[in-house]
């Protein structure tokens, strides 16, 4: 539309100053040349603060794509383009608090399983281990971080009862001889699919004053049991 109001514009102009066919459209020719100059540049103008808001935009969002939710645009447009930049602005807000209450329960979460008296063994697809709790540490790798080590590896400086029973990869009882005592472990194993690579997670659980409690119970049972005969006998 701007184009065609110029060129009639300048045929109007070349009519005007020019006698001739010839000299009017070569004075309509200039004509255009005159008025599309400071146009193309009012426009340049014009446009120079969409331009700059939408590279800002982009960068933000490929921020947004990396993880990082700090960055928000500062704009006092009351036009569509500011609800715009309003709008980008509440939703990295929002981002920002998504990842704050994440942050939050991940350290829960993480504090939770570090001091549970389960151990806890986390082996990736590589045969790694990626993750182990306080008690895995202490109990299977003499309190140091297991993390990185290759799994057979760690399996060769566990007890042997507990190395064989994590090998076999099934839910089994097993007798460890620790600190002068009998101690008696719960081994499981669990698969399961942690950011689309399969992962094996082992709990080993001390169940020896489990079954002590059970023992008594049983035992406090058949004494009352007895009791009972003999007193009816």
């Amino acid at each position: 539309g701007l184009l065609f109001a110029t060129t009639v514009a300048a045929a109007v102009l070349g009519g005007m100053f020019g006698a001739h066919w010839g000299d009017g459209w070569l004075a309509a020719l200039v004509a255009i040349a005159i008025l599309t100059v400071p146009l193309v540049l009012l426009a340049r103008a014009a446009i120079r603060p969409i331009r700059r808001l939408l590279r800002a935009l982009s960068g933000s969002v490929a921020s947004y794509r990396d993880g990082d939710y700090s960055l928000s645009l500062a704009s006092r447009r009351g036009d569509e383009i500011g609800a715009l930049i309003q709008a980008h602005n509440a939703l990295g807000q929002a981002l920002r608090g998504q990842r704050q209450n994440l942050v939050q329960r991940e350290l829960l979460l993480d504090t939770v399983m570090q001091h549970t008296p389960t151990a806890l063994l986390l082996v990736d697809a590589h045969e790694r281990v990626v993750y182990a709790n306080l008690a895995a540490r202490h109990l299977l790798n003499d309190g140091k971080s297991p993390l990185g080590l290759a799994f057979a590896e760690l399996l060769e400086g566990c007890p042997p009862e507990i190395s064989q029973a994590l090998a076999a990869g099934q839910d089994s009882l097993t007798s460890v001889p620790l600190d002068g005592s009998e101690e008696v472990f719960h081994l499981s194993r669990r698969d399961f699919r942690l950011q689309g690579r399969p992962h094996r997670l082992y709990l080993v659980q001390r169940m020896t004053r489990e079954l002590s409690r059970q023992e008594v119970a049983a035992w406090k049972c058949v004494i009352r049991v007895i009791s009972h005969e003999l007193n009816n006998s």
